[in-house]
């Protein structure tokens, strides 16, 4: 698989900035499509919050599939990360809650792809796997708490697109460093 202990700080600050990015994206969603983007309807907030899971969750089970089959991870990580850096990036132009909610599908479904295909790269030839997927899960929920205090304390202060552009950058420097 070409992957070796020195390259494990990497992967794993690849995924630390990529939970970043995730948290300050995630943390005003609906805030943000609400008021920013003048959303009314509830039942459009709830779709704005759950079509992105369900095809998440789709899109994870088609990317490891396809990961399998390739025989291949690296190449599908980029994906996925290129996939929410992509995606946050664009948050950062629409002016429409509809655009959002088709970008997030779309973005979603690539930005899949990171997940699955990260977690076989990490446990491929392991035998320590819950260790690794701990550590793992330890750097997320870091980056997750990073992200989630970055975009608290500067919500009112930059906004969401600035919020958006943040969080797009910091995926751009996880798949740098993938």
């Amino acid at each position: 698989m070409g992957r070796d202990s020195s390259s494990m700080p990497f992967f794993y600050l690849t995924y630390a900035m990529l939970a970043t990015g995730q948290a300050i994206g995630w943390q005003f969603i609906t805030f943000f499509v609400k008021h920013d983007l003048g959303a009314g309807s509830f039942l459009f907030l709830t779709a704005v919050w759950s079509a992105p899971a369900l095809v998440t969750m789709a899109s994870m089970a088609f990317w490891g599939a396809v990961s399998d089959a390739l025989g291949s991870r690296k190449p599908f990580m980029l994906i996925g990360l290129l996939g929410y850096a992509v995606m946050y990036l664009l948050y950062s132009c629409v002016h429409y809650a509809g655009e959002y909610l088709v970008l997030s599908l779309v973005g979603s479904f690539f930005a899949g792809a990171a997940i699955p295909v990260g977690q076989a790269y990490l446990t491929g030839d392991e035998t320590a796997k819950g260790e690794l997927l701990g550590t793992l899960l330890l750097v997320q929920s870091a980056g997750w708490f990073f992200g989630a205090l970055i975009s608290g304390l500067l919500y009112d202060v930059l906004g969401m697109f600035t919020l958006y552009r943040i969080a797009g950058l910091l995926c751009i420097g996880g798949t740098t460093v993938c």
